[in-house]
């Protein structure tokens, strides 16, 4: 194995075109990740464009944020007066849904009650 000598500014030259290579290689496969994207899938949906689609956070927000469910509970039970009976409600939403408090469950418990609390109150106030 033989060894070749070289100058700094041979090494410098040397050492800049490997960098070149390495930059036009990385472009390259972002390209070709990018084009991934863009090209039809045969039917498919496209998880990347879903993954980015307003409608992808709307329903993450709508279905799967705790917080916000909690706090829409919180203020329903603040509306009808509720709050003795809040256990009864958890309870209930816990017996629906296997024994866990799932936000579906919540959101689903509290429309369900507010439309019957709402009939009730326009019933009440009609007499």
């Amino acid at each position: 194995m033989e060894f070749t000598r070289m100058n700094v500014g041979q090494m410098r030259r040397q050492a800049m075109e490997r960098t070149q290579v390495k930059e036009q290689q990385s472009k390259d496969y972002q390209n070709q990740i990018d084009n991934m994207s863009k090209h039809n899938v045969g039917g498919l949906f496209d998880l990347r464009s879903i993954k980015k689609a307003q409608s992808t956070k709307d329903i993450q927000e709508r279905f799967y944020d705790q917080d916000r469910v909690i706090e829409k509970f919180e203020s329903f039970l603040g509306h009808h007066g509720l709050y003795k009976v809040r256990n009864i409600i958890e309870d209930k939403i816990k017996k629906t849904n296997g024994g866990d408090l799932t936000v579906y469950g919540m959101e689903d418990e509290i429309k369900y009650l507010d439309d019957v609390l709402t009939e009730k109150e326009n019933h009440l106030s009609k007499n």
